[in-house]
């Protein structure tokens, strides 16, 4: 009885970390429509993630375990961890809405990896269960600045052919933050997806599609724990598209530096690996609607 009552509290401690608060989800208004995705494309997709990224993940303590139910026809895109396994689970309710491309699909599960591995800012949380999350912004941001780029890299034909479909005004902050054309045309490939991310979000929510030319201008007091705006997570995904720095996939930041997980040397490491004003960039930086800078 005593070992039940421990595996229930430790379970009890487990943080789940979800793409969308399930709240906000209006199951009564979604709309029909033909999904751009089939149990093939959901599958493969899948796959390729788990190839890329268990390796990684078994570097920094981990073990995988990347799980598509295609059956579950509610909206399931979340991450937990329990006893060395680094779970996340996507379901064919979410992979078929008709707004999400196989690309917005991929970018869901890099939200969800980035809880694992994108590091600082960390959800605060129990000794048992907290701290080991990255924030939601944090996650979207890393879909788009490290996982996109691991996924898509060597895919230079395929992503040459988002040049007659990405925005212009993508197009124009992808052409400056990258100096290469592989690196431009794999920017002009994100940013059609995170379009798709988006436009799947806002119609789960039933909200208007954030834009470009109307980014969130408020600042936040924190570094939010909970979902931040949508406009606000539009931002965010677009940011890290055009984010030039380098992530080193051997640790995951500010999750060991002295001072916590919450302190400066935290951040200090964070800043190295994405784009951050204190790390010479002016491009992609963090969004202030929910990142709050100290260095």
């Amino acid at each position: 009885m005593k070992l039940i009552a421990l595996v229930f509290a430790f379970t009890s401690f487990a943080a789940q970390a979800s793409f969308i608060d399930e709240s906000q989800i209006q199951y009564g208004n979604l709309t029909k429509g033909e999904p751009q995705i089939t149990q093939d494309i959901f599958n493969e997709r899948i796959s390729q993630l788990q190839t890329v990224y268990a390796p990684i993940i078994k570097q920094l303590g981990g073990k995988l375990d990347l799980k598509g139910n295609w059956g579950n026809d509610k909206i399931v895109a979340q991450a937990t961890q329990m006893f060395g396994s680094w779970k996340i689970q996507f379901s064919g309710g979410l992979a078929r809405r008709p707004e999400l491309s196989a690309d917005g699909m991929t970018l869901i599960i890099c939200h969800e990896i980035g809880h694992h591995v994108a590091g600082f800012p960390f959800v605060s949380g129990s000794p048992l269960g907290g701290y080991w999350a990255a924030v939601e912004g944090q996650s979207d941001y890393y879909s788009t600045q490290v996982c996109a780029r691991r996924m898509w890299e060597q895919d230079r034909e395929l992503n040459a052919s988002y040049a007659s479909k990405v925005n212009p005004a993508a197009k124009e902050k992808c052409d400056v933050a990258f100096a290469q054309v592989d690196d431009q045309a794999l920017c002009y490939r994100t940013t059609v997806g995170l379009e798709s991310v988006i436009q799947t979000m806002a119609a789960l929510m039933n909200k208007p599609v954030p834009q470009y030319a109307t980014p969130d201008t408020s600042v936040s007091r924190g570094n939010m724990e909970n979902h931040p705006p949508i406009q606000c997570r539009f931002d965010t995904l677009f940011q890290g598209s055009i984010c030039a720095a380098d992530f080193d996939d051997q640790l995951i930041p500010g999750k060991k530096t002295s001072g916590g997980r919450e302190g400066l040397e935290a951040e200090r490491e964070a800043s190295t690996n994405s784009c951050t004003a204190f790390s010479q960039f002016t491009l992609g930086l963090r969004p202030a609607c929910w990142f709050k800078q100290r260095l």
